[in-house]
């Protein structure tokens, strides 16, 4: 396998081949391991910062002319963001408990970024369902959100990864159930600001259409069912949205309402074991209560910019 310092020199060069940016990944696995282990994360930031650097395009080799492949790099940007994309969904796990023991804002800013800028993709290239994914990332944002202030990091540092988890809100429609978590007054009066300009990513849109379709589909008593469902529960404008294509969906949320709560409350427990699970759960069960209401009463809100023709144009 590739050593570090060698990454440093020659890390152009792997990136030009398959099996060179395996090498490139397997260092990066490596890192979050031994970090994590060692609850030191300054073993694997610069492998997130990395992979970040190649999910965005904007990594330092794809514009420096000084490299002799540069070309070439930038032809293959493509392949090389869907193999990082790969190793994303391979991988969700360590970077979630990644972001779990870094303690400084800027380190989980960078973490927060990849999971919930790229999550969508890269699930969407996974052949098997990975609802869990979307539902840990909705917990860690909550309670982020709760606990911004016992974070480590200056202010700037603080309010760059609020404004982060803001737009992840927005981006997700864990807007009106997110608003729980959020102490500070100021950044309620932000996220209503940010709630126009960042809308659903349509990966994501796609995604929860998928989850929530198979789930209406299999048998009840089925277990894959809540945990398929269990995501669509945490929004509000693309559940009511999904209630007008499937009108028994309110019917299938309140009988599975416990069994959804059950998992999430699973998930509490391995993300965040030291956390009491009610302090987020209390919130997102009067939310789904509510959202079950508003269906079984055939009402919902105005969905601003969301394309309804869009999301409900296809199966």
């Amino acid at each position: 396998m590739i050593r570090p310092e060698e990454y440093l020199r020659k890390g152009h060069l792997y990136l030009e081949t398959q099996g060179g940016r395996q090498e490139l990944f397997e260092l990066y696995l490596e890192a979050l391991k031994k970090g994590i282990e060692k609850e030191n994360p300054r073993e694997f930031m610069w492998a997130i910062k990395n992979l970040e650097d190649l999910l965005t395009g904007n990594s330092i080799l794809f514009v420096d002319t000084s490299i002799p492949n540069l070309a070439t790099l930038r032809r293959l940007k493509p392949q090389i963001k869907k193999d990082a994309l790969h190793f994303l969904m391979e991988h969700l796990d360590l970077l979630e408990k990644a972001l779990v023991i870094s303690s400084k804002a800027s380190h989980k800013l960078d973490a927060f970024f990849v999971l919930l800028r790229f999550l969508p993709q890269a699930l969407s290239l996974s052949s098997t369902p990975r609802p869990g994914a979307l539902v840990d990332l909705a917990l860690l944002t909550f309670y982020h959100l709760k606990g911004l202030e016992e974070i480590d990091g200056t202010e700037k540092e603080k309010e760059s990864l609020a404004l982060l988890l803001l737009k992840g809100l927005c981006r997700y429609d864990w807007s009106s159930l997110g608003k729980h978590f959020i102490l500070d007054p100021k950044l309620q009066e932000k996220m209503e600001t940010l709630l126009p300009q960042y809308r659903p990513y349509a990966e994501y849109i796609e995604l929860l259409k998928h989850y929530t379709q198979r789930a209406l589909s299999i048998s009840s008593g089925d277990p894959l069912g809540p945990s398929l469902l269990a995501p669509l529960g945490l929004t509000e404008e693309l559940a009511l949205m999904f209630f007008m294509k499937w009108e028994g969906l309110a019917k299938t949320l309140e009988k599975e309402k416990d069994n959804i709560l059950a998992v999430l409350r699973r998930r509490m427990k391995e993300l965040l074991p030291e956390t009491a699970p009610e302090e987020l759960l209390a919130p997102i069960e009067a939310h789904l209560d509510s959202l079950i209401e508003n269906m079984k009463a055939q009402t919902s809100k105005p969905f601003s910019s969301l394309s309804a023709s869009t999301l409900l144009s296809s199966e």
